[in-house]
């Protein structure tokens, strides 16, 4: 019996030893893909584009904005605020947040941001 499973398991690991791996990820805008050891590897940008320095009122809406730049970007184009009424985002970022793990405090800190935003327009 022992023979068995030591023969079944130098054959299962020789055939498992020689697939290559390949990431199914679809790059997203602006990444590179390269050929690596025939693994596909998705690179980020090298260059993420950065908005100039802002005063904020208070540092419940300095970290939104960092939430909101170093969370949102990772999944996509961050779009402008104005693009969208303070109604739709308090649908937006709830349903994001979730997306993105983020806890309500974060939830909360995003929401301010986006509504000083929404003020200064």
């Amino acid at each position: 019996m022992k023979k068995i499973i030591y023969i079944s398991l130098i054959g299962l690991s020789a055939a498992c030893g020689t697939k290559s791996a390949e990431l199914s990820s679809k790059p997203q805008q602006d990444s590179k893909v390269v050929e690596e050891n025939k693994m596909t590897v998705v690179k980020a940008p090298e260059k993420i584009e950065s908005r100039p320095m802002v005063a904020f009122p208070n540092g419940e809406i300095a970290e939104g904005s960092s939430l909101y730049d170093n969370n949102c970007a990772k999944c996509h184009d961050l779009p402008e605020i104005p693009r969208y009424s303070k109604e739709k985002w308090q649908k937006i970022v709830p349903s994001m947040a979730r997306e993105a793990k983020l806890d309500n405090m974060q939830e909360s800190k995003i929401m301010a941001y986006v509504n000083w935003k929404l003020q200064q327009q």
